[in-house]
């Protein structure tokens, strides 16, 4: 009984707070999106033999890893100079 109502009241917190959200419009892609993803499949398999592709997905995962614990450190230290008496 307990566990229901904190469930509905982080239910209900969760929906007003994307409320604004459900105004906005739906989104719809053109073609010339499907088209771009087919050219690139197109040029990823023709360079699929040099290197393959399943290395430029572990190299591009491993950059964006590596760029997101840079901002996560600078982040953490921007916030811990935020806070007084710790300077």
């Amino acid at each position: 009984m307990i566990t229901s109502a904190i469930l509905t009241l982080l239910y209900g917190l969760i929906k007003v707070v994307i409320s604004p959200l459900t105004l906005l419009p739906d989104v719809v892609l053109t073609g010339n999106v499907g088209s771009a993803i087919a050219t690139a499949s197109d040029y990823l398999a023709s360079v699929s033999f040099i290197l393959p592709v399943a290395s430029l997905v572990a190299v591009f995962g491993l950059i964006l890893a590596v760029e997101g614990g840079i901002l996560a450190f600078k982040g953490i230290n921007w916030l811990i100079r935020k806070i007084p008496f710790i300077n």
